[in-house]
């Protein structure tokens, strides 16, 4: 089955920049050809391009048939999809800790006593609260790195990212918090729980997610391309009928004043 498709689609992308080039370029068939030592005249050879149509007509309807046969959404690599959607995901959800915990950092550690800042994703898990449905968290690994100032300054505290009470980290899960200090080197990690249940809906996560599957993969230039190629010789004939028909009622100037609103 998929041979023959494969079959109909090179035929149907032939037939297709054949017409595209009699109509754009101007390409045509003379009147005198020779071919096996034989010598052939044609007294009407614009007409060889009515077969050209009706070949192009069997073969897109051809075409149809074998991608509907096969089924094109059934070809849409969705494990691919599935893939890029999760990383989309969670690169939204570690956005939003990184802009908390940077937002956090230059709050409470002064410039020339930062170390740095670490915003990694981790695991999912989901959560089921008593009585309610189920919810699926990102954990994001957190870790703030500074330098203590000099005694006698007292040592500087950092607050946990998931506080309660916060509305920047509403609906977020308090994990692991731990403090550890080597001298005046001092570090706080966190692990976040971010609810993402909700994103994989959102419709520019989806868009996001099918641009990046048609982009990486072959499915564009396999099944959608050959039928915008193969419907560009129909779309170039409508046009060019559309404009002389503009041209022969309203004038060469003043076609487009015929399309203004009066």
């Amino acid at each position: 089955m998929k041979a023959r498709f494969f079959r109909e689609r090179r035929l149907l992308l032939a037939l297709s920049l054949i017409l595209l080039a009699h109509q754009l370029l101007g390409i045509t068939v003379g009147k005198a050809a020779d071919a096996v030592g034989l010598h052939f005249e044609v007294d009407k050879p614009e007409r060889l391009f009515i077969a050209v149509w009706v070949m192009w007509t069997w073969t897109f309807i051809c075409y149809a048939q074998q991608l509907s046969t096969l089924k094109l959404v059934a070809l849409f690599p969705r494990s691919r999809y599935d893939e890029f959607l999760q990383a989309r995901v969670n690169r939204i959800a570690v956005r939003r800790v990184h802009v908390e915990a940077l937002a956090r950092y230059r709050e409470e550690i002064p410039r020339r006593l930062r170390r740095g800042l670490s915003v990694v994703a981790g695991g999912r898990m989901g959560i089921a609260p008593s009585g309610e449905k189920a919810r699926e968290y990102l954990n994001v690994e957190v870790s703030r790195d500074w330098r203590n100032p000099p005694s006698p300054t007292p040592p500087l505290v950092v607050s946990p990212l998931a506080q309660k009470g916060s509305s920047r980290t509403a609906g977020w899960g308090a994990g692991r918090h731990g403090d550890s200090k080597r001298g005046d080197d001092c570090s706080a990690t966190d692990t976040v729980h971010v609810p993402i249940d909700e994103l994989p809906t959102n419709s520019w996560v989806k868009i996001a997610a099918t641009l990046r599957t048609c982009i990486s993969t072959s499915f564009v230039t396999d099944f959608i391309a050959p039928i915008v190629v193969g419907l560009a010789p129909l779309v170039v004939v409508i046009s060019q009928n559309v404009v002389a028909y503009l041209v022969k009622h309203c004038g060469a100037v003043s076609v487009l004043y015929c399309w203004w609103p009066k």
